[in-house]
Parts: structure tokens; C-alpha cells; sequence
């Protein structure tokens, strides 16, 4: 299983301790694993998908290998821009200015 949890439950100095800035997790999504380097944008997505099950899984192994690996990294930018006009979404994922 996996725990989605909002970056200001880390505060700054939480986040410091993983080696991200505010900037960072107000900008993409990161994927934290322990002991290794925090995965953020499109691969953080990927590992997402990769620990679900069925579907999800098969397209986060998909996802994984290039050229589908370069197509995520192309179009996370613009599903990131507009992240609170999905399914879902709420005032708070919106980006900053």
C-alpha cells in the first residue's frame, strides 16, 4: 500500500530532511521511497501506478520504458499545470501563479 500525504504535513524542515524545497513539492508530485532519492514529475506517477494493481500496474510498467518513459515526462508538465480542472480535483491542487 501506499500513503498519499499532503507535503504540509512535512513542514520546511521536513521536507529539508528528504531534500526537497517548497518549491519543489508545490511544483510536482514526488515519490518517497526510504534510503533512496525522492522521485518527483512523471516518475513519481509511474511508481504509483507500478505498486496499484491490475491496469494501473501494466500502465506504470508501460509508462516505465522509453519511448512511453519520454511521452509522461512531455505531458506531466501540462497535466501538472492543470491538475485542478481533473477529475477529482480541488481548489487546493492548484498551482501558484
Amino acid at each position: 500500500s501506499i500513503d498519499a500525504v499532503p507535503w504540509q504535513r512535512f513542514g520546511v524542515e521536513g521536507l529539508a530532511a528528504l531534500g526537497l524545497t517548497e518549491a519543489e513539492v508545490g511544483r510536482s508530485a514526488w515519490w518517497i521511497t526510504p534510503g533512496k532519492q525522492p522521485e518527483g514529475d512523471h516518475l513519481a506517477i509511474i511508481r504509483a501506478l507500478q505498486t496499484t494493481g491490475g491496469w494501473t500496474r501494466t500502465l506504470g510498467t508501460l509508462l516505465s520504458v522509453p519511448p512511453f518513459r519520454w511521452g509522461s515526462a512531455a505531458v506531466y508538465p501540462i497535466v501538472a499545470k492543470y491538475r485542478s480542472h481533473l477529475p477529482g480535483g480541488t481548489p487546493a491542487c492548484k498551482s501558484p501563479a
